[in-house]
């Protein structure tokens, strides 16, 4: 039942952080992570691309979220088999994110920043996967 309700509450903020980029409203920088970039830095993203593709991340993580509480509540699936799927679909959206900042950002970086970067996206997908491991036992 836990599950469920995190899994719903999820879905929601996925949608509406979807609907916020979809359609520009206020906030959307800040959901973008584009607020926190210096204007010289903020130039070189394209900001129209990163929003559209963020809002279908958004909009996927929803509706695979959406699916999970539907096969949660008519008991479709088991709760051990819904929280590794709960962990694997924050998995693929955290790097689709990623992908899509990479796609969208042309600025450059120093070898130090890119090394960093792919450091904290490794440690990301290992706590990730390790959590998904780890709701099988």
């Amino acid at each position: 039942m836990f599950l469920l309700i995190i899994c719903a509450l999820s879905a929601l903020c996925a949608i509406a952080a979807a609907v916020a980029l979809r359609l520009c409203l206020p906030g959307w920088k800040t959901l973008s992570g584009l607020s926190r970039v210096a204007p010289d830095r903020a130039a070189n993203i394209n900001a129209h691309s990163l929003r559209e593709g963020l809002s279908v991340a958004f909009f996927l993580l929803a509706a695979g979220l959406c699916t999970l509480v539907i096969l949660l509540a008519f008991r479709l699936i088991s709760a051990a088999l819904a929280n590794s799927l709960f962990f694997g679909l924050a998995l693929v959206a955290f790097d689709a994110v990623l992908v899509i900042y990479r796609r969208c950002d042309k600025n450059q970086y120093s070898k130090a920043v890119h090394r960093s970067s792919r450091l904290v996206a490794l440690a990301g997908n290992v706590l990730l996967l390790a959590l998904c491991a780890l709701s099988f036992l």
